[in-house]
């Protein structure tokens, strides 16, 4: 679950959270820094990322399993911070989470297909029809029919140039 947590007025939250592609009611605006760590504790106590950059950040970022912040010279959230987004802004925001839905999917359809592969194999062990020939043939392919469906769903995101 992805949602934004912020000082600033819920309007313009909730637009942020809309262009974005988050869900309605993911966008929190005009919170104090203590209602952010409060709603990190309670909803996200072992999951949460937070993303700060300033002093209002810093009560959230305790609370946060991981923290990352795009203000590396403020001296602020630096010293606190799992990672930093470099650049101007947090526009990269969009394309990371397009990359997770991306993954996401990728690793649906594997597991779909990992489910489905099992299941004729065991049933056709169970009918008789393997052997170990059909094993040694069988299990090096569904690995890279897994690889292929990885590629085919990230082909859409990325196509060749």
């Amino acid at each position: 679950q992805v949602a934004i947590l912020s000082g600033d007025d819920p309007k313009r939250v909730r637009e942020m959270a809309a262009s974005l592609g988050l869900p309605e009611g993911a966008g929190f605006g005009g919170l104090s820094p203590a209602e952010k760590a409060r709603m990190v504790q309670i909803h996200w106590p072992e999951s949460a990322l937070m993303l700060g950059d300033g002093a209002n950040d810093s009560l959230a970022f305790d609370a946060a399993l991981c923290q990352g912040t795009p203000a590396v010279d403020t001296g602020l959230l630096e010293h606190k911070a799992d990672f930093y987004l470099l650049g101007r802004s947090l526009s990269g925001l969009s394309e990371l989470f397009d990359v997770s839905r991306l993954h996401h999917r990728a690793t649906q359809t594997v597991f779909a297909f990992a489910l489905t592969y099992n299941a004729l194999a065991v049933s056709a062990s169970l009918a008789g029809w393997m052997n170990p020939l059909v094993a040694a043939v069988i299990m090096p392919l569904s690995s890279l029919v897994s690889i292929g469906l990885v590629f085919t769903v990230l082909k859409t995101k990325f196509p060749p140039s």
